[in-house]
């Protein structure tokens, strides 16, 4: 559970990152030159945009129904791109200072170290994904010296300590660009303050501040300009806290931000006050008690496989990824990276106000690709698919309180860009609130981001049992099941109810008269099967609690009956509109039709012709020259959608083709931008090859490879729908034994070696099973 270099970062990408769900840091490792690249989960720039939604809508969305059922769509597209859209500058391809804003870095705190002699022998550095420290080990002529940095998931701060045998010099200071570096020598406190943005409008924008305080061990410590020099000393402690003023802004009203940098930065040092480090003593404590809390996230879940070879330990992380793109075989470093995503999402998401965004919570840059944003058409969903899978369900509690937050703006429009009840939110959105469609309606205009949303909620409950979930959010599900059945409109051609206009999401195909490149449509596969979801669930979530809404409940499951089915087209393939269009693009990077296979379970061995015409989609999806399967997300979106097909050794495929194409040196996904959903969604992959449970049972080693190197392992800890964790041992890829550790009692049936069985379980006891040939 470790990555491994014999050498210092020279770049962001080789950077050893972590988090405390608050915080995040890329530590570098120099020995000399020493970076932190810093990230607080708040610092976004742009304000609360209350003109973005488009009121000039609603009186044309008849016109525009009427072009797309007449089939006029150069009169569809035209009206469209000009209604259907925000107003404004809109979304990712605004400005950093657009009302849009985008993630920013927090700066960098920089380290130069002085030592007697410098010849650096004896290099490494790790990252230990069960307790969060980066370690940087070296000698300076002969002397021994260790760097330490970890984010306390306890104390909520970063912590960095260095100790040598012989005295050493240490030259800090903050840098960050638009904003006020300083230093304090009596207090030794190092500060960064800064406002979002400079010269902002009245009442728009917010404060931001870093603090770091300085704890030597002997030696001395002056000023020189913005930087804290410590000279002359065996250990260096530097705690460090980052701050923001930000806060949710209200639909209609926004919020009033402060904008004086003074206020975050009290906080910062009231923070830091409460965390003194001023010896090793104190730092083997702080360290100890966040370790504590990662490891026991991280323990929830082990894997092993036969093909784990324990010598690789000791080959540099770097170079082992070398090594896999050059042909070489290395399952262990397959488990590594399973286990770098679970970390990744408890770094970004635990104990923390927002979700875990484009980038997890790591961005170095001011304006982040795509805003660092969230992207709710797959993005933002693909992050949290494994929090239930792998035992982390408590992840999603800043994700489901952003989906309220997007409910509370997304009823504001769905009221002024359709005239709708309930609430929506498009493809794109920011923590300002932002859920209007985007600034062009061939990828913004698609309205189910939000509702698809809900259905982690329904999961959440459907792991776990806990009605309070469903108590706690049923009023959001409500809210998205109402809008559509608001703005469901019944299509003339077929009676059936859709959503118009649409799109799925990013494709295209030619108008069948004029040839031109569409996009805006009727009823979009993918949008039916998101809106069958949320009819279903939301109808049961309401029947589970007992609410006595009957009458909404009728009224959802009638639409959800009238919704169109998931339709086979002339090649075999799940249709991805409703008319057989030809597609601009078959290899498209978005499997949006494929959502009922996965995440979904519209399309599973009680469908044996969708399964088959599941299949197909795929294999014209992966035709030469496109784009899917060529970008991180769409990859491991692959490895889960065979897994769902029991298709064991195409996922492998599409796992080792995210190490050997999709990996940096430090583990980060980048096609050509780092995104960090393709980490996510491959671990949930790997979950999803060797447990299901979403077809009314457990299916115990689903889609297997026949790799002899998955032939024989163990897996602990891995969550089934119903309240189940689920250990077992496989050798020649069978079963031999499994346990299944009930929280709710029942009656479960598990599919092991190709039979099914019904088992009776009892609400805390375990139930073990040896299997025989």
């Amino acid at each position: 559970m470790n990555l491994f270099y014999k050498a210092p970062a020279k770049t962001w990408e080789e950077g050893l990152p972590l988090g405390n769900g608050r915080l995040g840091a890329v530590v570098y490792g120099d020995p000399l030159h020493e970076t932190i690249q810093l990230n607080e989960e708040t610092l976004w720039s742009g304000h609360y945009d209350p003109f973005a939604d488009n009121p000039e809508c609603p009186p044309m969305l008849d016109e525009i129904r009427k072009a797309i059922f007449d089939g006029d769509l150069v009169k569809s597209e035209r009206l469209a791109n000009t209604y259907s859209v925000c107003r404004g500058k809109g979304g990712t391809t605004s400005g950093d200072e657009g009302p849009y804003g985008s993630y920013q870095t927090a700066g960098e705190l920089h380290i130069d170290f002085a030592y007697e002699g410098s010849t650096i022998t004896d290099y490494s550095r790790t990252l230990d994904l069960t307790t969060g420290l980066a370690s940087i080990r070296y000698s300076v002529n002969g002397t021994p010296v260790k760097g330490s940095v970890f984010t306390s998931y306890a104390a909520g701060v970063a912590v960095c300590y260095y100790e040598s045998e012989k005295p050493f010099t240490a030259i800090c200071r903050f840098s960050r660009e638009r904003a006020t570096a300083a230093a304090d020598p009596a207090m030794r406190l190092l500060s960064l303050t800064g406002t979002f943005p400079e010269n902002p409008e009245e009442g728009v924008g917010m404060a931001y501040a870093a603090a770091a305080k300085l704890y030597p061990e002997g030696g001395e410590i002056e000023a020189d300009g913005a930087a804290l020099i410590a000279r002359n000393v065996k250990a260096l402690a530097v705690v460090i806290d980052i701050e923001t003023t930000y806060e949710p802004p209200k639909p209609d009203t926004g919020v009033e931000l402060c904008r004086n940098p003074a206020v975050p930065y009290a906080a910062c040092l009231d923070r830091l006050e409460k965390n003194p480090v001023r010896s090793s003593a104190d730092m083997e404590k702080m360290f100890s008690a966040s370790a504590g809390i990662l490891e026991e996230l991280m323990g929830r879940v082990q894997l092993d496989l036969a093909g784990n070879d324990p010598a690789m330990q000791c080959v540099p992380t770097d170079e082992r990824i070398l090594r896999m793109k050059e042909g070489t075989a290395d399952t262990g470093l397959l488990i590594t990276y399973f286990d770098f995503g679970r970390y990744l999402l408890i770094s970004s998401s635990y104990n923390c106000r927002l979700p875990a965004n484009l980038q997890g919570i790591w961005a170095d840059t001011y304006k982040t690709p795509w805003s660092g944003d969230y992207h709710v058409d797959i993005n933002l969903q693909m992050n949290y698919w494994l929090s239930e899978t792998c035992g982390l369900g408590e992840l999603n509690k800043p994700y489901f309180e952003y989906i309220r937050f997007l409910s509370e703006h997304g009823s504001r429009t769905a009221r002024i860009q359709y005239g709708a009840d309930g609430w929506c939110c498009h493809a794109i959105t920011t923590p300002w609130g932002f859920t209007s469609p985007g600034e062009h309606a061939s990828w913004g205009a698609v309205m189910t981001g939000g509702a698809w949303c809900c259905t982690h909620i329904w999961e959440r409950y459907a792991f776990s049992g806990d009605k309070a979930v469903l108590e706690e959010y049923i009023d959001v599900m409500k809210g998205a099941a109402k809008f559509f059945l608001d703005f469901l409109v019944e299509d003339p051609r077929t009676g059936y109810l859709v959503t118009c206009p649409s799109n799925s999401p990013e494709s295209h195909f030619y108008d069948p008269v004029t040839g031109n490149d569409c996009a805006n449509c009727a009823g979009p596969t993918m949008d039916n099967e998101i809106i069958r979801d949320v009819f279903t669930q939301t109808a049961d979530a309401l029947e589970i609690l007992g609410m006595g809404e009957d009458e909404l409940c009728a009224a959802l499951r009638e639409a959800c009956g009238k919704l169109p089915p998931i339709r086979i087209g002339k090649y075999g393939q799940i249709m991805e509109w409703m008319e057989e269009y030809a597609e601009i693009d078959t290899c498209h990077r978005h499997l949006s039709p494929l959502y009922a296979l996965f995440p979904a379970a519209q399309i599973t061995e009680q469908t044996p012709d969708l399964m088959e015409a599941a299949a197909v989609t795929l294999d014209r999806r992966l035709g030469e020259g496109g784009e899917c399967g060529r970008c991180p997300w769409s990859n491991a979106w692959l490895v889960n959608l065979f897994a769902r097909l029991k298709e064991g050794d195409k996922c492998l495929k599409h796992l080792n083709t995210m190490l050997t194409r999709f990996t940096m040196a430090n583990m980060f996904n980048n096609p050509s931008l780092f995104q960090i959903e393709g980490n996510f969604g491959s671990v949930n992959g790997i979950a999803e090859m060797l447990l299901s449970s979403h077809d009314g049972r457990i299916v115990l080693l689903p889609a297997l490879p026949s790799e002899p190197a998955w032939s024989s392992g163990q897996v602990n800890g891995l969550c089934a729908r119903g309240g189940f964790r689920v250990d077992m041992v496989w050798e020649n890829s069978q079963v031999v034994r499994f346990t299944l550790h009930s929280a709710n009692g029942g009656d479960v049936t598990v599919r092991a070696n190709g039979k099914d069985c019904i088992y009776r379980t009892e609400a805390g006891r375990d139930l073990v099973c040896e299997l025989h040939a």
